[in-house]
């Protein structure tokens, strides 16, 4: 997927001001959400995925080379959703599951499907009417099944 194309100078109508300073000139290379290197990497491990983010200041901010920073990179957004904790979701890449409370407190799981998530609430697009009691925290994901074609462990001997 191309990264986007954006003028350094100029931020998006309605976004907040960006501020600058890190390795390579104010250029941030993101590998993931969590810690970076100068090389494009990330100290948890992950590989970068070639998107560049380019930060500037406005005009009258000193930056000072080091300084720590925290920048908040909104890739999504969405109005009037309803969503629950993480906690009460069970599911990958828009499929979940949530355990619905009944009114003689028996739990009944039902599939949904989830939109954005900012890591504390996941959108629910569709599977609820809003008026459920969900149970938190939620169904336990199944056991994985073993991969019988890969030839084994993997390990030694």
């Amino acid at each position: 997927m191309p990264a986007p194309t954006t003028n350094p100078s100029t931020p998006p109508a309605g976004a907040p001001p960006a501020v600058g300073g890190g390795p390579a000139n104010g250029v941030i290379r993101e590998g993931s959400t969590g810690g970076g290197s100068a090389d494009g990497g990330s100290a948890d491990g992950s590989d970068a995925t070639g998107m560049r983010l380019v930060c500037t200041a406005p005009a009258g901010v000193k930056l000072i080379n080091g300084a720590a920073v925290t920048l908040d990179v909104v890739t999504a957004k969405v109005t009037h959703a309803m969503v629950l904790p993480v906690e009460a979701v069970a599911g990958v890449q828009g499929k979940g599951k949530v355990d619905i409370v009944g009114p003689d407190r028996t739990r009944r799981t039902v599939d949904v499907t989830l939109g954005i998530t900012d890591g504390k609430d996941v959108e629910i697009r569709k599977g609820l009417k809003g008026d459920e009691t969900i149970a938190v925290p939620g169904p336990d994901l199944p056991t994985a099944q073993p991969n019988t074609d890969q030839g084994g462990s993997g390990a030694p001997g």
